[in-house]
């Protein structure tokens, strides 16, 4: 038995698979992760058998096409630019050869940017596929907003014309095109003749909070949200740098400003962004600012570079490059950050208030759910914010309310077992339970069909809204 992880995507969107690598190792489960060979170094590091697959997150992601992406609101350019179709097509046979060669692997957990090629994978290569998911829109529900537009439709029409618009721009000419590669030195399976199976028949997790976003009611009960999934490790140890802990000895609990990889920098002028805030706060209020990096390195960029020379012996503000959160932030006052699904998770298991200036896709809807709670501030688009404006909502977050909302909903998120249901599920399914899910029955496809042509008459409406 042998478990295989195919993690796409940012340093965010890899973590929880290596936090469930680790912990499936430990129980006596091997291991392997297949990602691109920017992580390579760090996931050796935690002992972890690594397969590399082609492209670069930091090089093949154009800074400039991401920021105007951000700016403008149209993430179609992204998705292009993310999803190009010769590097996907060589990262699905370069999963399929990997699973040919190790007979081993009895199952294949993928990350939410590649669970749309699982069914063909599974179908090629006889290996079980699964997807593990950081986010509630992929099953249709009448209580959930998707990524798209927040607005939640009935009938779960939100999710559906979410899916049915990917399907149509995206997933569909990616299917297309992968299913007329060259299989012959992996199978004899003639892909471009097969019909294959929905996402939806394969088992899939979710890996968030359930104290964030409730699992929805009208779900099927063989859907489940088993918590946020955190990885405790980050490269060079579980440990504060030395002059973070000494920052942190000396003062009162920092406001912690950082946006993970999100081209803050690029959207606006971050260093005069910092100053701008820091010249509207309290005198007394220091701030740790986090300064961008693509990977999970102490590698900083030029904006980052300019915060640390001019802060270079302030005891107000210290500027970092990598830092793990599960230390830093139970530290800090008011968690400043863009919503990713594993900083919000964090910020909110650490109990403080946090402000969220969000940037795209899901981050708008991790902002909203957490201000509904009152455990924080939803600033808006980031791209729109002043560090004038910033200041004076993190001092809307230190209100008493807030501040003591927070720290209960950090006491109910300690008490998931993220990590631990992900990974019961996972040896489950690994150990021979694997099954499919029941596939949808005509009547079922025709009426989602139907609700999904129904509510197209509302993305006029939607767009002037959103816009």
């Amino acid at each position: 038995m042998k478990v295989a992880f195919v993690a796409l995507g940012s340093r965010g969107d890899v973590q929880p698979f290596v936090a469930i690598a680790k912990e499936l190792i430990r129980r006596g489960t091997p291991s392997v992760i297949l990602a691109q060979g920017l992580f390579r170094p760090w996931i050796e590091s935690e002992g972890i058998q690594f397969v590399n697959l082609p492209g670069n997150f930091t090089k093949d992601m154009s800074e400039s096409l991401v920021a105007k992406a951000i700016i403008t609101g149209n993430m179609k350019i992204l998705m292009e630019d993310f999803y190009n179709k010769e590097r996907v097509g060589q990262t699905v046979l370069q999963v399929l050869r990997y699973l040919k060669n190790d007979k081993e692997v009895t199952l294949v957990a993928c990350g939410p940017a590649f669970t749309f090629l699982a069914p063909m994978m599974y179908q090629i290569s006889g290996v079980p596929f699964c997807g593990i998911h950081l986010f509630l829109d992929l099953v249709p529900s009448s209580q959930i907003p998707c990524q798209l537009f927040p607005v939640i439709l009935p009938f779960g029409l939100s999710i559906r014309l979410f899916q049915m618009l990917a399907h149509f721009a995206l997933h569909g000419p990616l299917i297309k095109y992968v299913k007329e590669l060259d299989f012959s030195d992996i199978c004899d399976f003639d892909a471009t003749k097969a019909v294959f199976k929905p996402q939806l028949s394969l088992p899939h997790y979710f890996a968030c909070s359930y104290n964030i976003t409730p699992r929805p009611t009208d779900w099927p009960d063989d859907i489940l949200v088993g918590g946020s999934v955190f990885y405790e490790n980050r490269l060079g140890g579980n440990a504060l740098s030395s002059k973070t802990a000494a920052f942190l000895q000396h003062g009162n609990a920092p406001v912690y400003v950082g946006f993970g990889s999100l081209p803050a920098d690029l959207c606006t002028d971050y260093p005069a962004f910092i100053d701008e805030l820091v010249d509207h706060s309290d005198p007394t209020m220091r701030f740790i600012v986090f300064a961008r990096n693509m990977d999970n390195s102490q590698v900083t960029n030029a904006s980052g570079e300019m915060l640390q020379k001019k802060w270079e012996n302030s005891k107000r503000v210290l500027v970092v490059a990598s830092e793990p959160h599960n230390i830093l932030f139970p530290q800090c006052s008011v968690i400043v950050h863009h919503g990713g699904a594993g900083t919000t998770a964090e910020a909110a298991r650490s109990g403080k208030p946090a402000v969220i200036c969000s940037f795209c896709c899901d981050q708008l809807i991790w902002a909203a759910y957490i201000a509904k709670a009152n455990a924080g501030i939803n600033a808006g688009s980031f791209c729109r914010l002043t560090g004038k404006q910033l200041a004076v909502l993190i001092k809307n977050a230190e209100e008493p309310k807030v501040m003591a909302v927070a720290k209960e909903l950090g006491v109910r998120i300690r008490e998931e077992r993220g990590l631990e249901n992900a990974c019961d599920w996972l040896m489950a399914l690994a150990g021979g339970n694997f099954a499919l899910r029941k596939e949808l029955t005509w009547f079922e496809w025709l009426w989602g069909l139907l609700l999904a042509l129904f509510g197209i008459q509302f993305i006029p409406q939607l767009s002037k809204k959103t816009n």
